[in-house]
């Protein structure tokens, strides 16, 4: 009877030493989370908006296995956010670009349940060979500002040699430019190298003069009262501002520079689209891996590694989408 008795006693204090538990991780799982939001209130910064333009990339092993259905269902997922208005397709040996037309008529009628058109397309060619590069190059800046106003989506397929052949193209074009005839092609590089940084220098001397505004005050306070030495002073700060002493400017002077590069692309390809980063990069695959992705395009994007394709499902977009727009984004602060 005693013995009876000691093993109920038992018995009821594991349970009572297991509900404790259980009410201290739930106390503890809610203080950590009311914790995780109060850093992040103090960390500063912004929660970003849904992405407008999304990378896949198809990072598997047997590229030549991957099945077209998982992928356009991959693309049908993203392109299901209303805010989503360009999907890039990433497969390195190209196999997809073969498969357009029946891409298009997969995502077609995903798109048109959406109430949008949508456009397959293969690389960075221009889909109007009637426009130039100076087109091209006008368009490109107005494809990114006014993306999230237009009906029409797109889902560019890429490969490995999109990724090189529009800098490659880029390069030639600027190396032929300063070449001369019995020059050998070194030179040419060099020359055209002097002529970036001079441009750059350029650049950054502008960007310094518009965005210094105490500068611009003094100076114009100088010229108005005719201080003497007033245009000394002002070419002394003008000239600060070029060599780089002011070290706020930098980032945004790296920014200007790496979106005349996307222009330069864009009037090389004929393609404005290419102008369009992509905010969020989905890598699917069995390890974390760009795969060669273009890398002009991964300056400021998210990446998330979701798994094996074979895997693939719309939560598991759901949920990246989700993190992205937790995620306090300092870009650019």
């Amino acid at each position: 009877m005693g013995t009876k008795n000691a093993n109920l006693l038992l018995r009821l204090l594991i349970v009572v030493l297991e509900a404790f538990d259980s009410i201290f991780k739930l106390l503890y799982t809610t203080w950590y989370r009311l914790a995780a939001k109060a850093r992040a209130a103090q960390a500063g910064g912004s929660n970003p908006p849904p992405p407008t333009v999304i990378g896949i990339i198809l990072a598997e092993p047997n590229t030549a296995g991957i099945s077209l259905h998982r992928a356009a269902s991959v693309a049908a997922w993203c392109l299901a956010y209303e805010s989503v208005q360009q999907v890039h397709l990433y497969e390195p040996s190209g196999h997809l670009k073969q498969s357009r037309a029946l891409l298009q008529d997969s995502l077609a009628q995903v798109a048109e349940q959406q109430g949008r058109s949508i456009a397959v397309k293969c690389g960075w060619t221009a889909s109007n060979t009637s426009s130039g590069p100076a087109v091209a190059a006008a368009a490109a800046g107005a494809a990114a500002s006014n993306s999230s106003t237009s009906t029409a989506v797109t889902v560019r397929v890429l490969s490995a040699e999109d990724a090189f052949v529009p800098v490659m193209d880029a390069v030639a074009q600027r190396c032929s430019a300063f070449a001369v005839p019995g020059g050998s092609p070194r030179a040419a590089a060099a020359a055209a190298s002097n002529s970036l940084q001079q441009q750059q220098q350029q650049q950054q001397c502008e960007a310094g003069a518009r965005t210094e505004q105490p500068v611009l005050g003094a100076c114009g306070q100088h010229y108005a009262n005719g201080t003497p030495g007033g245009t000394r002073f002002c070419r002394q700060q003008q000239a600060d501002l070029c060599n780089g002493t002011q070290p706020y400017q930098q980032q945004q002077q790296q920014q200007q520079q790496h979106g005349s590069m996307l222009l330069e692309l864009a009037a090389v390809t004929g393609s404005s689209e290419i102008a369009s980063e992509p905010q969020l990069l989905l890598v699917y695959g069995p390890v974390l891996t760009l795969a060669g992705y273009p890398p002009f395009h991964t300056r400021a994007a998210e990446v998330q590694h979701i798994g094996p394709l074979a895997q693939a499902s719309q939560r598991g977009i759901a949920d990246a989408v989700a993190a992205y727009c937790k995620v306090l984004q300092r870009h650019g602060a």
